[in-house]
């Protein structure tokens, strides 16, 4: 019997297997290399994940050269993200939102000045009822001249004087994402200038740098189906440590018989730009290769697995095997081609939470699959009547699992979803969830779920 407290009741509608511009103004001192523009002033590149949002909002001007590279840090409910700091600001990607703003800024003004109280509206003044203050003159006009409100965020603080960095005080007026200084003694359009904030902040950062994921840590599962004469799925990366880890890069990828040895397979991996996968820590949090394999005329190798090699050394093997692809032509070569790391939108990221429960679940973790549940579905049930509760089940079926549909209800998702598993007597039985996630203490937690059988 596969039962457990996670078991209650949904409906289907199979959506399909979730698994599966403008020219920059040149810059002094900037080269251009593989896409990407490169300051010796600094030694830093805008690369390509970034650069077009750069290009867009000020370039130099606005922004400052680069002062770090692409890195990944814990930013929010444990959640890592990919990020460059620049002198005035810090961006970060966000692959959950829409394509417009997958790109945002860091609210440094918060952190080096809470906002004031609020005032009272002034005449010839912007007034601000979000935060209750004031924008005019010169700063106003800079404000609105330069991205105003996506740009620079709503304003914290009345214009005020400030001793800064230079022992020199100036007129500043802080922003969530910046602060105004006034300089008299420059000529317009140089009479404002903004606070180096991404110096001051990306010195003290560096304790959330997220590290390169070890193999060690790293658990392979492969999901493939079939689709027009071939197989086509994901190879996912799950971290079971304790902590968050990120790839760069692209890993190698070799295809192996039941004895191990390399197919004859022409293998295409990614080329040109590098992307970056982070998984948060746990078991459940995945990094994911989208892969895709077709014409194989050689002899049967049974279930084939994969020997991941990853950038910075150590392999993992995915083991859970893959049905060869059809012989399409004896004369023409078995191609399996493959991406970079990539730790998709947000939902997807969700659901493979999901994933890597029923993941554990097939591979009779039963303490893994118990740390994914939240508190509340902990105390509802120990983890001796949780572990008890799968003990008719023999194996989660991996190639059933089907996502219905990811469904975006703040502040988590719902996912639906069918499966099968086979049972101790032989048997195979059919199971439809529903399940909501939700972050709790720094990770996503399963917080709520509807099983039905059938």
């Amino acid at each position: 019997m596969f039962r457990s407290v996670m078991q209650r009741g949904l409906t289907t509608a199979l959506l399909g297997v979730l698994l599966a511009g403008t020219c920059l103004l040149w810059q002094p001192g900037a080269t251009r290399a593989a896409e990407a523009y490169c300051f010796p002033e600094t030694g830093k590149c805008v690369n390509p994940l970034f650069l077009a949002y750069w290009q867009e909002h000020g370039g130099l001007a606005i922004n400052g050269y680069p002062i770090s590279d692409e890195i990944v840090q814990d930013l929010a409910i444990g959640q890592p993200y990919t990020v460059q700091y620049f002198e005035r600001s810090r961006f970060e990607y966000h692959p959950e939102n829409d394509k417009g703003s997958r790109v945002l800024l860091g609210q440094f003004g918060r952190q080096i000045h809470p906002a004031d109280p609020p005032v009272t509206e002034q005449a010839g003044a912007r007034f601000f009822p979000e935060t209750g203050h004031n924008v005019s003159g010169d700063f106003l006009t800079y404000w609105q001249a330069n991205g105003d409100l996506a740009q620079f965020g709503y304003p914290l603080s009345e214009v005020i004087s400030e001793q800064l960095e230079d022992g020199n005080t100036y007129q500043v007026q802080y922003f969530e994402r910046a602060r105004f200084e006034a300089h008299p003694e420059n000529a317009a359009p140089y009479n404002v200038l903004l606070g180096q904030f991404g110096r001051q902040i990306y010195g003290s950062a560096s304790n959330q740098v997220v590290a390169p994921c070890d193999a060690g840590v790293l658990r392979a599962d492969l999901m493939m189906m079939g689709a027009a004469g071939a197989r086509e799925g994901n190879l996912h990366l799950i971290n079971t440590g304790t902590t968050s880890c990120s790839l760069r890069g692209a890993p190698e990828i070799e295809i192996l018989d039941q004895q191990g040895n390399v197919l004859e397979v022409k293998v295409e991996g990614p080329t040109g730009t590098e992307t970056v996968g982070i998984a948060a820590a746990g078991r459940g949090q995945m990094i994911t290769v989208p892969v895709w394999w077709s014409n194989y005329c050689g002899a049967d190798p049974g279930p084939a697995s994969l020997r991941v090699t990853l950038p910075g050394g150590g392999e993992v093997k995915a083991t859970t095997g893959v049905s060869v692809p059809p012989c399409l032509g004896e004369t023409q070569p078995s191609t399996f081609r493959y991406t970079g790391f990539t730790s998709g939108p947000q939902g997807e990221a969700v659901a493979n939470v999901l994933m890597g429960y029923f993941g554990s679940i097939g591979a009779k973790d039963y303490h893994a699959a118990y740390a994914a549940l939240g508190a509340d579905l902990q105390a509802q049930q120990s983890y001796d009547d949780f572990a008890a509760g799968y003990a008719t089940t023999e194996k989660v079926i991996p190639h059933t699992i089907v996502i219905a549909s990811v469904n975006q209800q703040r502040p988590g998702y719902t996912v639906t979803l069918v499966l099968a598993a086979s049972q101790t007597d032989g048997s195979t039985k059919t199971y439809k969830g529903s399940y909501t996630l939700a972050p709790e203490n720094g990770s996503w937690k399963i917080v709520a779920a509807q099983v039905s059988e059938g």
